[in-house]
């Protein structure tokens, strides 16, 4: 692995400044994740007391990922919406920031579409957290494989 593409723990990874300004992260495909492709790592990748709900968490991802983009296939925004609202407060509590930022994307474009408001895409969103989804595998990747 290159020095460039070293995993390094999730709470260095991504800027909430969107979220703390108020800004809507829907309004940003990248929402302000640092989109250079490395491995996610949880920030509590080190604490033995969370390791096995880290590994069902990231085990489980793949599936969830698959859900949240039969819920956009199928234009169910309610679905979509409640779903990525679910996998986010997970998200966070695992320490996966950047995974919990997409997610609020997801819910907030989920709700946009429901109601009919432009901003960025379901779609859009739901492509954004699949590759974070991907990058949180390849941190954990003892536990994805």
């Amino acid at each position: 692995m290159t020095p460039g593409n070293a995993p390094i723990a999730a709470s260095r990874r991504f800027s909430t400044s969107a979220v703390q300004s108020g800004g809507d992260p829907s309004d940003n495909p990248g929402m302000g994740i640092q989109d250079d492709g490395a491995p996610i790592v949880s920030a509590l990748a080190g604490n033995p007391d969370v390791q096995q709900r880290l590994e069902a968490f990231v085990i489980a991802l793949g599936e969830r990922v698959d859900v949240l983009q039969d819920f956009e296939s199928a234009a169910d925004w309610k679905g979509l919406a409640a779903d990525a609202r679910g996998l986010g407060h997970e998200a966070t509590a695992l320490g996966f920031a950047p995974l919990a930022l997409a997610a609020a994307a997801v819910e907030q474009a989920g709700e946009r579409a429901a109601r009919g408001v432009p901003g960025l895409s379901a779609r859009d969103s739901v492509l954004a957290l699949t590759d974070v989804a991907r990058r949180v595998r390849l941190g954990h990747r003892g536990a994805a494989y």
